[in-house]
């Protein structure tokens, strides 16, 4: 998708979406209101700082690409700066993540794609009850992350290097845990879903999935599309940046626009 498509993709978003106002779902006005924009940016100045250090970091590693590549830099030796820069989502994502975390009292968070291991801080941050494991393709990123959680005494986040195809399976738990599983990495249509495919055979009412860049290109669209309209998807909140789904059988089935 191009950077123009996706610009009119997003003013088109913005156009069809709701805020709390308009949502007659009670269990989505209650994500909105107590999850959603209920941010407090004070308990993670820790990890802004890391952020901050990650973007102006000069060293150089080698890229090893499992998935749908940049669309910035083709080039596998990168910079660690224009890897934080272009990877990692705004830090109101990250505090997102966490408050998911708290509110649904999520007992694992898998998450398919480490990259500097951001993500995954924000997750295990003040929640020494959660295990997180995070898998990641690269080596190099990985030993990068690592470190990154050391820093950050971060003791209940496992790391798996590899194929997400062959490791996924290896992450899931039995099902009925409360679980998060968090889709970020190899960001093309058919890998998407079969990774879909995969978690769902462990799906419980008590999962919720995180898609990350469903609009990052026609084909993401297309798979966000299909998982909406899947038998076992019941509430799906698209925030144009991320997509969220939910499995409660309890709910009553739609799919909704939030604006973020």
């Amino acid at each position: 998708m191009s950077h123009l498509n996706t610009i009119v993709q997003y003013v088109k978003h913005q156009i069809r979406a709701y805020n709390r106002h308009g949502i007659h779902s009670p269990f989505v006005y209650a994500f909105l209101e107590d999850v959603l924009y209920a941010d407090d940016r004070s308990e993670f100045k820790n990890l802004e700082q890391l952020k901050n250090a990650l973007l102006n970091d000069e060293r150089v590693i080698q890229i090893t690409d499992l998935g749908a590549g940049s669309k910035i830099n083709q080039n596998n030796n990168r910079l660690i700066k224009d890897i934080a820069k272009h990877s990692s989502k705004p830090s109101k994502y990250g505090r997102l993540f966490n408050r998911m975390v708290k509110y649904y009292q999520t007992e694992q968070v898998i998450e398919l794609g480490t990259s500097l291991g951001l993500s995954s801080s924000y997750f295990a941050q003040n929640n020494p009850h959660l295990k997180v494991t995070t898998i990641e393709g690269c080596p190099e990123t990985l030993k990068i992350a690592t470190t990154n959680f050391e820093k950050l005494n971060l003791n209940n986040i496992r790391t798996l290097q590899g194929d997400f195809k062959d490791r996924l399976s290896e992450a899931l738990t039995p099902r009925g845990e409360k679980e998060i599983i968090f889709f970020d990495g190899n960001h093309q249509e058919q890998a998407t879903l079969e990774y879909f495919k995969t978690a769902l055979k462990n799906v419980s009412s008590k999962s919720i999935f995180i898609f990350d860049d469903i609009h990052w290109s026609i084909g993401m669209t297309k798979a966000w599309n299909k998982i909406k309209g899947h038998p076992q998807t019941v509430v799906t909140l698209d925030l144009f940046f991320i997509g969220i789904v939910f499995f409660d059988e309890r709910l009553t089935p739609q799919n909704f626009n939030i604006r973020f």
